[in-house]
């Protein structure tokens, strides 16, 4: 009876082993995970500073826009304007074929 004890000793010691061998590739597979993740967290906040200057740049860029629009001077044409350089070019080319004949 006492080498079956020693046999179901021997199992559980093997077994015992065998978990502490996953344990220990399975702590260091953690670390590895939490270094990764730590390393991500820092592309994330590196990657929102960037966003927030490029969004700091937009709201410049479209505040000099709105400002450079209000500055200049709209030409409005409208139809009846166009009406009549229609007609002044077909007059002035009317001329031009009376003068070459």
């Amino acid at each position: 009876m006492t080498s079956e004890i020693k046999a179901y000793i021997d199992q559980i010691s093997a077994k015992a082993q065998h978990l502490h061998t996953l344990l220990v590739a399975e702590r260091e597979r953690s670390a590895g995970l939490s270094a990764q993740i730590s390393r991500l967290n820092d592309e994330v906040e590196r990657r929102k500073n960037e966003l927030d200057l490029l969004e700091q740049d937009i709201q410049a860029l479209t505040s000099k826009l709105s400002e450079e629009r209000e500055q200049t001077p709209q030409l409005q044409v409208n139809d009846l304007d166009v009406d009549a350089l229609v007609k002044e070019i077909d007059f002035c080319i009317q001329q031009l074929k009376i003068a070459n004949e």
